[in-house]
């Protein structure tokens, strides 16, 4: 059986009626004296015969790959941060770039190879990303290489992370807003910049109403072998038997909320009657689940995972001045569902 004949440049001029090479320059985007009426001609041609352009030629002629390269943690493989690649991918798609995975679990040695062989495949520049936001050095063999962090804070190289803080104050201000005096805070492991950060942000706005209680944190010891969420009920467990109980706990994220869930109904406490419970990702199938679905706040990976390849992109072609320098903090939406009400009266 004949295999299909490629669809060429010259078969898209013959179609829109012009030469080759005004269709390398309207579809490459070149910028050319082209009228409006062409360039729509040379892109429904384009799009009617099927044509791709052949990005290994294209790289050739260039010098340069059409190839950027993400080296994560495990962002691929967790269920919580698919935003980040899809994002990611939409941007280098936008710019006729292909992206190269590989997780590495933080496994210096691996890393270094994997590096080393994406370098040897003549990627042009890498996303560095984790799963969970956190601060990190940029690799040694990157040094030399266009560079941008995805949700994670790289020392010299710009990056785009959650604004954690912000996002962990709306939702201590909307339990404060509430009625609220006695907010609990379950901790997430302390050596994220994303734990400290919404820990500080529940600090700040409790002092300022007033009612910070030190004895109403519980913190996630790093080294606990317990999942988010089974610290999550045995610390409200031990927090809502106080002879004082909070009368709301804002957790350290989803999968900590649901542990909250499970003590409350141990307790027999109704949610939010009697507990008011927020937390912390807007979480795929936990979030929007639990009943009453659980006032949270978004993380905005697929922005995350776009703005960071954009930048990159940027730097790629040229465009430095495109690019903010530093740690850049994209916004986190509150989402409010049903588990917030005022305390019972007379709490």
């Amino acid at each position: 059986m004949n295999k299909a004949r490629r669809v060429r440049i010259k078969d898209v001029a013959a179609r829109a009626g012009v030469s080759p090479s005004t269709v390398s320059v309207v579809l490459n985007d070149v910028p050319a004296r082209i009228s409006s009426a062409t360039a729509e001609a040379v892109r429904t041609a384009a799009k009617e015969l099927g044509y791709h352009p052949d990005l290994n030629a294209r790289s050739l002629r260039r010098k340069q790959t059409q190839l950027i390269g993400m080296i994560t943690d495990s962002v691929v493989t967790t269920p919580y941060a698919p935003g980040l690649v899809l994002g990611a991918q939409e941007a280098a798609w936008e710019r006729q770039h292909l992206m190269l995975i590989a997780n590495t679990e933080r496994d210096a040695v691996h890393e270094e190879e994997v590096i080393e062989a994406l370098l040897a495949q003549r990627v042009a520049g890498f996303l560095i990303a984790a799963t969970a936001h956190e601060a990190w050095s940029v690799p040694r063999a990157l040094h030399d290489v266009p560079v941008v962090g995805l949700n994670v804070e790289l020392d010299g190289a710009p990056s785009f992370v959650p604004d954690e803080y912000a996002g962990a104050e709306g939702l201590a201000k909307l339990l404060v807003a509430a009625g609220h005096r006695r907010i609990a805070l379950l901790h997430g492991r302390s050596r994220f910049p994303a734990a400290v950060l919404r820990a500080e942000a529940h600090a700040d706005v409790t002092r300022a109403a007033q009612c910070y209680d030190g004895l109403l944190v519980a913190y996630h010891d790093h080294a606990s072998e317990l999942g988010d969420s089974a610290f999550g009920e045995l610390a409200a467990l031990r927090l809502l038997r106080l002879p004082d109980p909070p009368t709301a706990i804002m957790a350290f994220n989803d999968r900590m909320a649901v542990g909250v869930y499970h003590a409350a109904r141990t307790l027999g406490l109704s949610i939010p009657d009697e507990l008011s419970v927020v937390g912390f990702d807007n979480q795929i199938l936990v979030a929007e689940e639990l009943r009453p679905g659980l006032t949270t706040v978004d993380l905005p990976h697929r922005e995350l995972g776009y703005r960071a390849t954009s930048a990159l992109l940027a730097l790629l072609e040229d465009r430095p001045e495109d690019v903010e320098g530093g740690v850049l903090r994209l916004p986190c939406p509150l989402v409010e569902r049903t588990s917030v009400a005022s305390p019972p009266s007379g709490r």
